[in-house]
């Protein structure tokens, strides 16, 4: 069975206060590496705008095991198509350093229809991808603890950097923008363990991005709905554990 394998140098971009590998870079990692696999075929996002169509990611869910790698390492991508492909494709991936995993995660993607932004039948259109069906997590979908009360409030002013190809905000400035709704005080002593994500609605730039942060039964687990404009445009549940290294 055919898995797609790139290796990315952790660089100043994409590492934390301790010069390792971030959530925001671990994002980029599987997404760069989802699109590199799609262009393979000539499916990547500026093939699919020639004939009308865009990708776009619905959720996607990480699962942290160990320390990431330190600046100049690298991170090791592994990406594998799990199911055959419909309405929704699946990628599952682990990002290794060294020979050790230190994340396994999930992901789900379509493609639209620019004009209409209506889901399509992608069957035919990666008919030659190969399938695996390995499931990374272990299961299809990763389940949300149910929100609690409202804990805090934080807003995020949306602006170009946040901008994806498709000129809208990207996800990964949802994944920013829910990591900087928590304290610096509480995320200095904890290491992240799950991370979760479901898109909903599109936001834009200038949008005032408000993050509303729910507690959960768990005291390190965490919920955070953002939206734009009275929409709710992303949820996202977080899970921390006390920093053990």
């Amino acid at each position: 069975m055919e898995r797609f394998i790139k290796s990315y140098p952790v660089t100043n971009a994409v590492m934390d206060s301790e010069f390792r590998v971030s959530l925001y870079g671990a994002s980029l990692v599987f997404q760069d590496g989802f699109a590199a696999y799609m262009a393979r075929y000539k499916r990547a996002a500026f093939d699919l705008k020639e004939i009308g169509k865009m990708w776009i990611i619905s959720e996607f869910s990480l699962r942290f095991s160990g320390r990431g790698p330190f600046w100049g390492e690298s991170v090791d991508l592994e990406l594998w198509i799990s199911e055959k492909p419909a309405v929704k494709v699946y990628a599952d991936f682990r990002l290794s350093s060294g020979g050790r995993v230190f994340a396994e995660g999930s992901s789900v993607w379509a493609v639209l229809d620019i004009a209409t932004r209506k889901p399509q039948v992608v069957t035919q259109l990666l008919s030659m991808v190969e399938v695996e069906d390995e499931l990374a997590l272990g299961v299809r979908r990763v389940s949300v603890p149910r929100s609690g009360p409202l804990d805090h409030e934080y807003v995020h002013l949306t602006n170009r950097s946040d901008m994806d190809f498709n000129r809208h905000v990207s996800n990964v400035a949802y994944v920013a923008a829910s990591e900087d709704a928590l304290s610096w005080e509480y995320l200095s002593g904890r290491r992240l363990v799950g991370y979760t994500a479901h898109f909903l609605h599109e936001s834009f730039i200038g949008d005032e991005l408000r993050c509303q942060v729910f507690a959960t039964d768990s005291p390190e687990v965490w919920n955070v709905e953002m939206s734009a404009l009275g929409r709710v445009c992303c949820r996202v549940s977080m899970e921390y554990a006390p920093k053990a290294w």
